[in-house]
């Protein structure tokens, strides 16, 4: 038994000390590269995969990221909107007035909601816009600087601007509000001149019965009730305020509601006993001169800072894939004279649509909601 096992020993020492010498054989040598074949292109698809899901994943977290910083921005302006209402006419989906606003008694009718979508239309690079105009003031700065309607008048009561006496009295562009708050009151500022009260306004009324402008309605798809308002900039010398030039702007000069039809209300409530005659207030010496003077009501005036936006979807041309549209916000400024808006800033990348919609008029909230492309 001994002497078999050295014998066997001896013959498998010699099989191996001759493929040592011999090498691998041919078929050995196919087969052990079909084995690193097979693992290196497991390892590289592995691998291909691997880099696929990060760049989604990464894309998704990039996405949700600029998601969140656009729903941030847009969540922001609409909360600071409250001086668009009842003053810029911005057709809706439907043609009804996006920020029209009716306090009261709920709407009722078929005209009660609003919807405002924009998305860019065939054979187009740029989608419909929509302006807000924004509250918008420096850190420690009054929002609402009130002015007496009283203190634009000169001794002679001829109207002199409502910083007229910066020179002999009070100046508005170093004062301090009642509540330590510096002034907005500064050369260029856009501000919104706005009465404490609100009046009935003929002028944005659709609803009318017999040729009468109604007061007390349940569809009415404008409001009749509003503040008298002048949008302007303060003059150079802070005497007063100007008229904006909204320059090639024509579609936001053409929604601003600045004429006004007052009236009283009668018994049947409707509008029947006028204040003066219908008139459009381009200044502050109109918005002063169309004003009412309610005995025993709050009379008062304020001005507040705001700015201007605008958005809009753009693409650079017609054939570029949705993919590649791109959600823009723009703030107003001064091009020279001219308000304009040339300083786009990209909130969001492939963006189908973007819809702002009211469930009803009677309400001041705005909804809005993203629609990302597939």
């Amino acid at each position: 038994m001994k002497r078999f096992f050295l014998e066997n020993s001896s013959s498998m020492n010699l099989l191996l000390e001759n493929h040592k010498n011999n090498g691998f054989s041919l078929v050995e040598m196919l087969v052990t590269m079909g084995l690193i074949s097979i693992v290196g292109a497991t390892a590289l698809s592995l691998k291909d995969f691997v880099n696929k899901e990060t760049d989604q994943q990464t894309n998704e977290i990039e996405m949700t990221i600029e998601r969140l910083g656009a729903n941030k921005v847009i969540h922001r302006d609409i909360a600071l909107s409250e001086l668009t209402f009842n003053f810029l006419n911005l057709p809706d989906d439907k043609g009804l007035s996006l920020f029209a606003f009716t306090p009261g008694p709920e709407c009722r009718g078929s005209g009660c909601s609003r919807t405002k979508t924009l998305e860019i239309a065939s054979g187009q690079i740029k989608s419909e816009p929509v302006y807000f105009i924004l509250k918008k003031g420096k850190p420690e700065e009054s929002l609402k600087l009130n002015i007496d309607p009283f203190s634009v008048y000169k001794t002679d009561k001829n109207f002199g601007g409502i910083n007229w006496k910066k020179n002999i009295d009070t100046n508005l562009s170093i004062s301090k509000t009642s509540d330590n708050y510096y002034s907005p009151w500064e050369k260029s500022r856009i501000v919104v001149l706005s009465s404490e009260m609100n009046f009935y306004d003929c002028a944005t009324q659709s609803h009318q019965k017999n040729s009468q402008c109604l007061i007390d309605c349940e569809d009415c798809s404008k409001s009749v009730k509003r503040p008298l308002k002048f949008l302007g900039k303060v003059s150079n010398d802070e005497t007063d305020l100007e008229s904006l030039d909204l320059g090639k702007e024509i579609a936001l000069k053409n929604m601003i509601l600045s004429t006004y039809d007052l009236c009283r209300p009668n018994g049947a409530q409707t509008c029947t006993l006028k204040v003066g005659s219908a008139s459009v207030i381009n200044s502050s010496q109109e918005f002063y001169s169309k004003l009412p003077f309610i005995p025993g009501g709050d009379n008062s005036t304020f001005i507040t800072p705001v700015i201007i936006v605008k958005y809009y979807i753009q693409k650079e041309s017609p054939e570029s894939a949705p993919k590649f549209n791109k959600l823009v916000r723009e703030v107003a400024t001064f091009d020279g004279k001219y308000l304009a808006f040339n300083s786009p800033k990209i909130l969001m990348s492939g963006i189908q649509s973007l819809t702002f919609s009211r469930k009803n008029i009677s309400s001041a909230q705005i909804e809005y909601k993203i629609k990302k492309v597939k």
